[in-house]
């Protein structure tokens, strides 16, 4: 192998392992929801919260009981997301938009109840509740890679 090649394999390598350093290009830096919060009628935007270890989402909040409050958060990779349930507004549960996850148990009405979970994977990670999903009963987390 020449020099000239020897020195452009090099190059090309070292920058390929730099870049796997450095993240993932591919990792959103905002929340990626759409028109999914159209309906919320409390959602002002992802409240910050990528100071807290863990968070409390209240299921069942609102005057109706029929809202996550708050509706949508920002964190960092790890953090934990307490779902608890207010016993307002009926049965509910916390489900991925896409069925992916959802509280063990499905639909629960209990006062009492608390589900955690982690959230790992950097992007937008969007939940409702089944039946109360046309009243606005949405939400979302939107783990933050680039802070923390």
């Amino acid at each position: 192998m020449d020099r000239r090649r020897f020195l452009l394999l090099s190059g090309v390598a070292a920058a390929t392992a730099t870049a796997g350093c450095l993240g993932d290009d591919d990792t959103p830096a905002d929340p990626e929801y759409g028109d999914w919060f159209d309906n919320v009628p409390h959602f002002e935007g992802f409240e910050d919260v990528t100071d807290r270890e863990e968070i409390t989402v209240l299921v069942g909040a609102g005057e109706y009981g029929f809202l996550y409050e708050p509706p949508a958060i920002t964190v960092v990779p790890g953090t934990r997301v307490r779902f608890e349930w207010t016993g307002e507004g009926g049965a509910h549960e916390v489900s991925e938009r896409d069925d992916e996850w959802s509280n063990p148990g499905g639909l629960t009405e209990s006062a009492d109840h608390t589900w955690e979970r982690p959230f790992e994977e950097p992007g937008t990670h969007l939940y409702k509740c089944w039946p109360h999903r046309a009243n606005g009963m949405k939400g979302g987390v939107f783990v933050d890679a680039h802070t923390g």
